[in-house]
């Protein structure tokens, strides 16, 4: 049960992440301030990624973002075999707060084959699903390493797409 509120925090991180970038106009510094927190973005020089630094009354923490594409051994679950990525998937984040730390990465997969050939694959890597319904099935599970991971199936038009997250370190990093 401690590992639905987790993916919660990790959604909700991703949605700050997504009103942050919004908050630029060309891809350069820029500080968004309120009365309780400044936040700067900075394009990476490669043009992949962005950094933001949160300050606030909690102290400082940065994101680090980046877009890249991500295989099995650095999702750490293994890709359904002929499964293709949806370009601009592929991220990895890291936040930082102190000595705190946490990541994340993530990328989504399609493929055409049916929904029970996939899941069926993936029962058989992955073991019985989390959440299960006809059209879309969930994995949750914690690795050796701590990390936690979540493999998602859904129906896509012909087709379906596959979800994959992986997110360790510290969750309770304040900004």
């Amino acid at each position: 049960m401690k590992r639905i509120p987790i993916f919660i925090l990790l959604l909700l991180m991703i949605a700050a992440l997504a009103v942050a970038a919004g908050c630029s106009d060309n891809g350069g510094e820029k500080a968004v301030e309120s009365t309780e927190r400044q936040i700067t973005e900075e394009q990476s020089e490669e043009g992949d990624g962005k950094k933001f630094t949160v300050e606030g009354e909690e102290g400082v923490a940065t994101i680090e973002v980046e877009e890249e594409d991500l295989t099995q051994e650095t999702l750490g679950v293994p890709i359904y075999p002929g499964a293709a990525l949806v370009p601009g998937s592929g991220l990895s984040s890291k936040t930082a707060s102190g000595e705190k730390e946490n990541t994340f990465i993530g990328a989504e997969f399609v493929t055409g084959d049916s929904m029970q050939k996939v899941l069926d694959w993936y029962t058989e890597v992955l073991g019985e699903v989390t959440e299960g319904a006809p059209e879309e099935n969930i994995w949750l599970f914690q690795d050796q390493e701590g990390f936690l991971h979540l493999v998602k199936l859904e129906i896509e038009g012909d087709g379906v797409k596959i979800t994959i997250f992986k997110m360790g370190g510290n969750v309770d990093i304040e900004f």
